[in-house]
């Protein structure tokens, strides 16, 4: 399972100073497609990611799948307008874990969703499992921007979208089997209050537990992405930063512990703005993306980045960014944009490391304090399994009352993270002062205080 929050070796390359204006190149270019490109994703193939592949969309002409030398290996066309695209790993589909992207079909108001096929020999990297013409994948018509989250604690698979322009919802559904054992079915579960302009740029961070909503003329909305947490936003930031034109791309670059950064293309002006992953996520720099033969006027609109090596051409991770003019995307090192003032992490999993990966697993239970303490408005509590198992996580006040259940059911073996914003059941905020958080599986019993401040 290629999860970021374990099994994961983060390697320190240079931190220093800002830095500020740089210019990078591309190592690989796509293929062009025939009419507008525009927002890509990245796979890392589980055993060989020399194998991996860029998914991108044509607005007008569908799905298109490149490996990482810029070959197309597929075309999908879907029969009507698309937009954006994300994937994730590990859902279950027919009792089996597949890995699966998704777009929105924007003039059907559906959810087309795709399994990855991780033994492909010719061009047929996807299978499709939902079309324009599926019953169960309905989401809002003119459908714009989407993304893609994944609750780490139980698997579960989310997505939220919003419709083009100022008006619609940003509304997130919940991705499952059918019950057929080779389809999925949508289903709407909340809206999130953003009172917003037109939105493309959407990142979810599945480790810390956050969804980022871009507003192109504005700036980034950041919220809860459980669907049991505050539906409020909790930050808005990226006002300025010498952004030029729309906010457009948003993307994530995961190392573990939280750390990292995320990424938003600034299209007037075809720069990449990046931000720390935790905290306030303040701006660190701007780097100024190329084409292949050094023109720098992409009108960048969609991006994607990923932490995960895919050698021999990016053996430190990736970034796509998308080229409008050139109706393709472009593939660069992340130590490009890294230098010397970011951090490189290659990520492995257990299949990429000596060993079954087991020693990267907790020895035992582990209950750790929370962070920030004393905290306002929310707080991380981290947690460790030595195998899969069963477990509840409760906050209780000091007489005893359960305020809030935050997780009951089974996690995977690992180290886990989860995001509480200081409401109670109901979801109301509650009142300064001391609680206890509970972690319990079987006989395993831990308890630490936390304070929440006004």
């Amino acid at each position: 399972m290629r999860t970021l929050m374990s099994h994961t070796i983060c390697l320190v390359l240079a931190i220093g100073g800002m830095a500020f204006g740089q210019v990078v190149h591309p190592i690989v270019s796509t293929t062009q497609t025939p009419d507008s490109a525009d927002d890509p994703s990245i796979w890392i193939h589980p055993t060989d990611p020399s194998r991996s592949v860029i998914i991108g969309t044509d607005k007008s002409e569908g799905i298109y799948v490149w490996n990482m030398n810029g070959e197309l290996l597929q075309h999908l066309p879907q029969g009507t307008s698309c937009n954006n695209v994300d994937m994730r790993y590990d859902l279950q589909l027919g009792g089996e874990s597949v890995d699966i992207f998704a777009a929105n079909l924007r003039d059907a108001g559906k959810l087309a969703v795709f399994k990855v096929n991780p033994d492909y020999t010719t061009g047929d990297v996807l299978t499709q499992l939902a079309d324009r013409n599926s019953s169960n994948n309905i989401i809002q018509r003119n459908s714009y921007g989407l993304t893609l989250y994944r609750r780490p604690l139980d698997g579960s698979v989310y997505l939220f979208e919003k419709p083009e322009g100022s008006g619609g919802k940003v509304r997130q559904y919940r991705i499952e089997d059918d019950g057929s054992g080779n389809g999925v079915k949508v289903t709407a579960v909340r809206d999130l209050n953003y009172n917003g302009g037109q939105a493309e740029g959407f990142a979810a961070d599945d480790e810390l537990g956050f969804v980022y909503i871009t507003e192109e003329g504005k700036g980034i909305h950041k919220y809860f992405a459980d669907p049991g947490m505050s539906r409020d936003r909790i930050l808005f930031f990226a006002t300025g930063d010498g952004i030029s034109g729309d906010r457009e791309g948003l993307a994530i670059y995961a190392c573990s512990n939280g750390a990292g950064y995320l990424l938003l293309s600034s299209q007037g002006n075809s720069t990449v703005k990046v931000y720390e992953r935790q905290g306030d996520n303040q701006f660190l720099k701007s780097i100024q993306t190329t084409d292949q033969n050094g023109q720098s006027d992409l009108g960048t609109d969609g991006l994607d980045v990923t932490s995960f090596a895919a050698p021999p051409n990016f053996p430190n991770g990736l970034v796509v960014v998308h080229d409008d003019g050139g109706r393709r995307f472009h593939i660069y090192d992340w130590a490009d944009f890294a230098q010397n003032d970011l951090t490189v992490c290659v990520n492995g999993d257990p299949t990429a490391v000596e060993g079954d990966g087991s020693e990267l697993l907790p020895a035992g239970f582990e209950l750790a304090q929370n962070y920030p303490n004393p905290f306002n408005p929310s707080t991380i509590i981290s947690f460790g399994v030595p195998q899969n198992t069963e477990i509840t996580l409760a906050i209780y006040n000091l007489l005893g009352q359960q305020v809030r259940m935050l997780f009951s059911g089974v996690v995977a073996a690992g180290t886990h993270q989860v995001v509480w914003d200081g409401t109670d059941a109901s979801g109301a905020r509650i009142g300064s002062g001391v609680y206890v958080y509970r972690l319990q599986s079987g006989a395993f019993v831990a308890t630490r205080r936390l304070v929440m401040t006004k």
